[in-house]
């Protein structure tokens, strides 16, 4: 196994380790690789199975390009944001009835995902974030001031 403190992280090393092309280690990869400190045990697991290693790395790119401005820096903006409007509500909450309905709309949702390691939501102890906006559902479904990205459920004024 690999450990991470130990990985050049360089295209070269990590295709030399890996034994893949280093065409094969493109920049979406190198991320997943730093963002989570398990996917390089899983590719040394998984480099003798081409199948499975194609796999991986298709899905490394898709998720990478999925949740494109999803930063650390673009989580937290987007937070802060949503802690004003909060705040100007006077930190009001929803009724539990309309977090159950809004709940329930990201529980059945196609975009609601594991979290990415992303420091925001390992600070936060994310349990589901939605790929689309990046934030954590079970919190922002209670926010009056908040709405889902594609109209599932909108902000109470």
């Amino acid at each position: 196994m690999f450990e991470v403190e130990k990985v050049n992280p360089s295209p070269e090393a990590i295709a030399a380790q890996l034994g893949l092309p280093v065409s094969q280690v493109t920049d979406a990869l190198l991320l997943k690789i730093a963002e989570d400190e398990l996917f390089l045990h899983h590719l040394e697991i998984c480099r003798t199975d081409e199948r499975l290693m194609t796999i991986l790395l298709r899905e490394t790119d898709a998720n990478v390009a999925s949740r494109q401005g999803q930063s650390t820096q673009e989580l937290l903006r987007r937070a802060s944001l949503a802690v004003v409007r909060w705040a100007s509500s006077g930190f009001r909450k929803v009724g539990q009835a309309t977090y159950d309905r809004r709940l329930a709309a990201c529980t059945a949702c196609e975009h609601l995902v594991a979290p990415t390691g992303n420091l925001v939501h390992r600070l936060t102890g994310a349990r589901s974030v939605c790929n689309l906006c990046g934030c954590e559902t079970r919190r922002k479904a209670w926010l009056p001031t908040e709405a889902c990205p594609i109209g599932r459920w909108q902000e109470e004024r």
